[in-house]
Formats: C-alpha cells, sequence, structure tokens
C-alpha cells in the first residue's frame, strides 16, 4: 500500500492512508487513549476483539495506548469512538487523528 499522507504528532510521524473500496473510501482514525495506570495491556486486548481495530499498541508518553481504526464514515467512527472505546472502564480520555 502506499502512503499518502504524513501526520507529525509529537515528534512521532503516523503513516496514514485511505483503503480504496471501489467508489467508497473507508475512513482511517488512530484512536490515542490514556488509561488508568497498569491497565495498558488490558485495554489493548479489548482494542483487538473490535472488527474495526486493526491494530493497537502499548506507547510511551503523554498517551498510553494507540489503535488504528476503519469504519465505513465518520458517523460510525463517532459512533465507534463514543459507544465502544469510552466504554472500556480502563480508558480515561481518548484523542482522534482522522486520516485526510
Amino acid at each position: 500500500m502506499d502512503l499518502e499522507t504524513c501526520v507529525f504528532l509529537d515528534k512521532f510521524i503516523f503513516m496514514l492512508k485511505h483503503l480504496s473500496l471501489g467508489e467508497h473510501q473507508m475512513v482511517v482514525a488512530f484512536v490515542l487513549c490514556v488509561t488508568d495506570a497498569g491497565m495498558e495491556r488490558d485495554v489493548v486486548n479489548k482494542l483487538e476483539k473490535f472488527d474495526a481495530v486493526e491494530e493497537a499498541f502499548v506507547v510511551y508518553g503523554e498517551y498510553d495506548v494507540i489503535a488504528k481504526v476503519h469504519v465505513t464514515e465518520l458517523a460510525n467512527l463517532d459512533k465507534f469512538i463514543t459507544e465502544k472505546i469510552r466504554s472500556i472502564k480502563s480508558v480515561q480520555m481518548t484523542s482522534t487523528m482522522i486520516s485526510i
């Protein structure tokens, strides 16, 4: 897959891309999470169970977890973050970077 966009965030480069599905474009976003102390791996394990999450990692720095999410439209992204990710008890806060 080709790199289409680079976004600089807190001295890290995240490579973002669109996945083409015929005439439709998938929305690709990176969701950064702050978690309760010591619960990072538990949150990653829960995130990986969702079909919309392609991959999730524990990271060091201002955020504790990052998840790469694919959904069919922005409304679905809002619903997924609000109803799924933020419903995980150990997630204190999220910040979302949407690919362009």
